[in-house]
């Protein structure tokens, strides 16, 4: 699923990975350090209150569904 986040919203770098090592490595950095956990968890929580509630999630899968249609 690909989301179409306003230009300023994304999740923290520090949370996104590549690979399994990358992974690894990010969440020792988070459990490691207070102060990057709580701005990584205080943006992810601002995505999910402003793009993952029940209206943009039925807008995102209504237009999904007509764009099938319209193609077939």
């Amino acid at each position: 699923m690909k989301w179409t986040f306003d230009n300023e919203d994304f999740f923290c770098e520090e949370t996104i990975f590549d690979d399994e090592n990358d992974l690894l490595h990010k969440i020792l950095n988070l459990e490691n350090d207070p102060e990057l956990y709580k701005k990584c968890i205080d943006k992810q929580n601002e995505i999910v209150r402003k793009y993952m509630n029940i209206e943009i999630l039925n807008e995102y899968i209504l237009k999904k569904i007509e764009t099938k249609i319209e193609t077939k």
